[in-house]
């Protein structure tokens, strides 16, 4: 970040969730050394979210989130090397299927969870966290899911689609999952 923000210091640094801002002291660290904004880490739950302070960073509210990343190519590991970046799935021994995409130029996978985080039946709490941005991250969605699910999501951000309890109602899609929001890391 600092080095970045030295060589371009008209530009805006966002943090993204792998620049892990666990606390306040991390958050002041980040951006002591540059970062415009932060984004709200994925493994801390709503009470610990509050201890940190949330106003103004990044949350993402929606999306497939990489579970590991990996140097064993699953192209490579079956089918041989191709140099050519591909999406395929997995299957773990519960008959789970996981997507995972394999970067070429840095001969990495990165696995995706099954299903998608989704914090939208949880819009009371998200909204009085007053975070700064609501992102929604999209990786293998057609162009009519991420349609459907931004205009749902924009909806309910700017109040015409009403916050409930958890129901499939508020919910961007069939199956989801609320990650670490409710019950943290373990």
């Amino acid at each position: 970040i600092g080095v970045f923000s030295e060589r371009f210091p008209d530009k805006t640094i966002i943090a993204d969730a792998g620049l892990y801002t666990w606390n306040k002291e991390a958050k002041q660290m980040l951006h002591a050394l540059g970062a415009d904004r932060l984004t709200i880490p994925l493994e801390e739950n709503a009470a610990q979210l509050r201890m940190r302070g949330t106003d103004g960073d990044d949350l993402i509210v929606y999306g497939y989130l990489p579970v590991m990343y990996s140097a064993q190519c699953v192209v490579r590991n079956t089918s041989g090397c191709t140099h050519v970046p591909s999406s395929r799935y997995i299957t773990d021994r519960y008959g789970t299927r996981f997507p995972v995409e394999n970067r070429c130029s840095i001969c990495t996978n990165i696995i995706y969870n099954s299903v998608p985080l989704d914090l939208t039946p949880c819009l009371r709490e998200i909204k009085d966290m007053q975070a700064g941005t609501w992102r929604l991250f999209f990786t293998g969605e057609s162009p009519e899911e991420c349609v459907r699910i931004a205009t749902k999501a924009a909806g309910m951000l700017q109040g015409s689609i009403s916050a409930g309890t958890e129901t499939e109602e508020t919910a961007l899609c069939d199956q989801s999952t609320r990650g670490h929001f409710k019950r943290g890391a373990q």
